[in-house]
């Protein structure tokens, strides 16, 4: 230790003996000194032009009042209001600027100007840049639930990208949301959808706030919750990395890939590329010109994720032009997403459905905020909007998964994650469940109710069926080949009032029941369109059945899935049947009758037949 260290230590330790509350005081002070000074406020300047005349209030922090500090807009931001960062001066002034505004400033309205920003997508916890560049945090209310260091390189970075796609402003939910406040985050959450609806373009950080990530750089950015409405509801959606090669185009063959522009944003360091492309392109060799150059390179897909079946629906997601391959393509996205508060990975998804849920609702203590959310996103849903009912896509979303019987027929949330990723159970990651179905899809899928307890109630044909032998599906392109996802081949056995018979061979996954209900058919897709041309439609066309099984109370759970020809369930009759749901409880009287009457049953079983 040198001199001055040292000298500085006993003189720290003479004045904590003289006044031990003073010498507190004092260090506390010095700590709060890391916290950014009260940011300079400043009134909107008019000559900025109509749609800045909404904003309401200015901050601006210059780099040295933000480096190695933690910015906080406690004292000074008012709950409720739209916030936004002026890119041109942070990149040509080195001023962090916010402007506060109502909400209205971001929805178009006839003959008004309205506010031209970019939203960033990003994950909260990323890569960390090894070089430590220089960068500030945001003040958060539960030091758990805080993200990573901000860089200010990183910021500049998505300012340039903003500026060239024609958006003098960004929104970043980090500065943007008072992270100190309860009421303004569930109020930002509410508009979530509507934020990245109007933006005008979506700039997706896939590596963090911390630092920039190339090409073989696992991230996480897909697995996050909130990154799906992120990626589907801005009208263009742009990624940026690491890139040295200047501005370029991504090729297919000897031909220029649709949205392939490679844009550079900071000379020979960074570029921007259209997420859609991005993805079309994972995980395979693909060609680019850059530098009057053509050159392959190959697309690894840690870049946005470990794994190739998120990219996939991902893309068809993105792609779909249809309301069944949408939804069911969003479900199976929700499945494979998580977030630190497993309520959220509900609340992210409730905008694609043109659903809004108030957060308030989930915030009491206890585990049962995210299946309330679910069973009420489910509802919504259901009950459709403009005179028009929704449908229950969300049973076909996987055809491998199993859920307790109270929860057979919700949506699957995932509610752990190992390494960032989620798990249906420790070992198991949820990509498991959808292994092969971005193939396929359900359509024509339930119209019901569903229930508070989470079951749904619908009319649909009906049967009782007897299952035969369950054996593994060997071969996998044969004609008559099931939906993927259904890994095993049965018999279905109905009987007739008539007293006669008809069998089917059925394509199946699950366990054994007693009946079965058609939940809608089965149809090939692939990236958002039907069957590909080599493939005959008429013989991939199947009806879909969800197996069931009777509870003591009298209500139904699904035991597995199924699919069989049209012409097996023609003559079956349409009932309506309520599955899953929680189980009612017995009360002592019934349950001794039910005791009674089984203890009979089996006496009378004993009795012998006489000849």
């Amino acid at each position: 230790m040198g001199p001055t260290k040292d000298c500085c230590l006993k003189d720290g330790i003479a004045r904590l003996r003289e006044d031990p509350l003073k010498a507190v005081i004092d260090g506390v002070r010095k700590v709060a000194k890391t916290v950014a000074d009260k940011p300079q406020f400043e009134y909107p300047d008019e000559k900025l032009g109509a749609p800045l005349s909404k904003f309401e209030k200015v901050w601006t922090w210059s780099y040295a009042d933000m480096v190695g500090k933690t910015l906080s807009l406690k004292r000074w931001a008012t709950p409720k209001r739209f916030r936004l960062i002026d890119c041109a001066l942070f990149c040509d002034q080195r001023v962090l600027k916010i402007f506060e505004c109502k909400i209205d400033a971001i929805y178009p309205a006839a003959g008004a100007a309205r506010v031209c920003y970019a939203a960033i997508s990003h994950v909260w916890k990323g890569k960390i840049d090894p070089n430590r560049p220089e960068s500030f945090t945001v003040e958060v209310e539960d030091i758990r639930h805080d993200g990573d260091r901000i860089s200010l390189d990183v910021l500049k970075a998505a300012c340039q990208a903003s500026i060239k796609r024609g958006a003098r402003y960004i929104w970043l939910d980090r500065l943007c949301i008072m992270q100190t406040s309860e009421t303004d985050k569930d109020w930002q959450v509410g508009k979530m959808a509507d934020i990245y609806r109007n933006c005008h373009t979506c700039l997706v950080l896939p590596g963090g706030l911390n630092k920039l990530v190339g090409f073989g750089e696992t991230t996480g950015w897909i697995y996050r919750s909130w990154t799906l409405q992120e990626a589907m509801l801005p009208k263009e959606v742009w990624c940026i990395y690491i890139w040295e090669r200047g501005n370029g185009r991504w090729m297919e063959g000897d031909q220029p890939s649709p949205f392939g522009e490679i844009i550079e944003i900071q000379k020979r360091h960074s570029a921007m590329s259209q997420l859609r492309c991005l993805l079309a392109h994972s995980g395979g060799n693909t060609g680019f010109e850059a530098d009057r150059a053509w050159s392959m390179k190959f697309m690894d897909v840690p870049f946005l994720c470990n794994e190739f079946d998120p990219l996939r629906i991902l893309a068809t997601a993105m792609r779909a032009d249809g309301q069944e391959t949408r939804e069911i393509s969003i479900w199976r996205c929700a499945m494979m997403r998580t977030s630190s508060r497993e309520v959220d990975t509900v609340l992210s998804i409730m905008g694609l459905f043109g659903v809004e849920l108030d957060p308030r609702r989930y915030r009491s203590d206890g585990n049962d905020n995210s299946l309330r959310a679910t069973i009420d996103l489910c509802k919504a849903i259901l009950q459709g909007r403009d005179g028009k009912r929704g449908r229950a896509f969300w049973l076909g979303a996987s055809a491998t998964l199993r859920q307790s019987p109270d929860r057979c027929c919700l949506p699957f949330i995932p509610g752990e994650a190992e390494d960032g990723i989620p798990v249906v159970k420790p070992g198991e990651p949820c990509s498991s469940l959808l292994k092969d179905v971005g193939e396929w899809q359900l359509v024509d899928a339930p119209q019901g109710v569903m229930g508070d307890s989470g079951s749904i109630q619908f009319t649909s044909p009906v049967s009782g069926v007897t299952i035969g032998s369950i054996e593994p599906l060997e071969h996998s392109c044969t004609r008559d080949y099931g939906p993927p996802g259904f890994r095993s081949i049965t018999e279905i056995t109905v009987k007739h009032p008539n007293r006669t018979q008809s069998s089917s061979k059925a394509h199946f996954t699950g366990k054994a029941g007693t009946h079965a209900v058609v939940i809608g058919r089965g149809k090939l897709v692939e990236f958002g369109g039907y069957a590909p041309g080599f493939m005959d439609e008429s013989n991939y066309d199947w009806v879909v059945l969800m197996v069931l099984k009777q509870r003591a109370d009298g209500g139904w759970y699904k035991t597995g899935l199924a699919t069989v020809k049209p012409e097996f369930i023609r003559s079956w009759n349409k009932q309506t049947v309520q599955v899953g749901g929680q189980e009612q409880s017995l009360t002592p009287t019934s349950r001794s009758r039910r005791a009674w009457f089984a203890r009979l049953v089996s006496l009378i079983r004993c009795i012998p037949c006489q000849p």
